[in-house]
């Protein structure tokens, strides 16, 4: 539900009429809280970020670089303040709000990471047991980056980082022509590898197709990027985002 939320939020900043994108936004934010996921919260953060980052200009994100680095560096010398603490408190408190969950994915984990010791080249070929009778957590679940280990080792998995670094390199050089939409796809599929180390992404794929189908566009789509009288309407996203 976090990642259709993201999907959906970067895909309606590029509707035209006014009531369907307002509509779809915040249908999408209450999607990503209503979730209940701390990834997917973070995840939508970071995302926003890094699209705003893609749209905005070279001089720009120098400047913004140049003053985040001296806010960090006068609150470290006159605050008192460490930011890495400051961090690490907010990770804990994240781990922290849902500690019966966080405990039971440690515990999935580390029965995959045995697992994956066990038969590190080939895997195991499908996933294994449930960790508890009463919770449908199989080993090799709940986890792309791990599963994928376990399920099938070292050589599927480095297909999979193959996959996944040609595909977002081919996302960003289309997105080079300044295309918003090409950057929203690049931006999603930003997102979804965030989700690939606490969710099994392969469970994302009918219930996102239409997100999945933007990607693909994307891809299919040349590099060189014409205006349009839609993209170049005062209704456009970056307006949106703005406003």
């Amino acid at each position: 539900l976090g990642f259709a939320g993201i999907g959906i939020f970067f895909m309606t900043i590029h509707e035209t009429n006014r009531l369907w994108r307002m509509t779809g936004i915040t249908g999408a934010l209450i999607a990503i809280i209503g979730s209940l996921g701390r990834i997917s919260v973070a995840a939508f953060l970071m995302s926003l970020f890094f699209y705003l980052w893609m749209r905005s200009k070279s001089a720009y994100k120098w400047l913004l670089v140049s003053i985040s680095s001296v806010f960090i560096m006068l609150t470290v010398l006159f605050a008192g303040m460490d930011p890495f603490e400051i961090m690490t408190d907010i990770s804990n408190s994240l781990l922290m709000s849902r500690p019966y969950s966080t405990d039971v994915r440690m515990l999935l984990n580390e029965a995959t990471w045995k697992g994956i010791v066990e038969s590190p080249i080939i895997g195991h070929g499908w996933q294994g047991e449930r960790i508890f009778e009463n919770v449908p957590m199989p080993i090799g679940s709940h986890s792309t980056i791990l599963g994928t280990l376990y399920t099938g080792g070292i050589l599927t998995f480095g297909a999979f980082c193959l996959a996944i670094v040609t595909t977002f390199f081919s996302l960003l050089k289309r997105s080079l022509n300044s295309d918003p939409r090409h950057i929203s796809a690049l931006t999603i599929f930003f997102a979804l590898a965030m989700f690939t180390y606490t969710e099994s992404i392969q469970l994302f794929i009918f219930p996102n197709l239409i997100i999945f189908f933007w990607i693909g566009w994307a891809l299919s789509s040349g590099s060189k990027y014409e205006e349009t009288e839609s993209d170049s309407s005062p209704c456009a996203d970056a307006e949106t985002l703005r406003t």
